[in-house]
């Protein structure tokens, strides 16, 4: 490591805090919206139609 890079060790260090701090509140961010937009989704009753029991885990719009 040469002296000049040692020199702006402190300023990368803040500069990651302040990048961390940035992610965190997007992880939030999209927490959240995940959050409200779980509790007000309402599937509508074609995507909620099943296929019959013999092929399990499939549906079928409009049935």
């Amino acid at each position: 490591m040469e002296l000049k890079d040692a020199k702006r060790y402190p300023e990368l260090g803040r500069e990651n805090a302040e990048l961390k701090k940035l992610v965190a509140d997007q992880l939030l961010n999209i927490r959240v919206l995940e959050a409200v937009t779980q509790k007000n989704a309402k599937p509508s009753a074609e995507a909620v139609t099943m296929a019959p029991r013999s092929s399990p885990g499939c549906f079928r719009a409009g049935s």
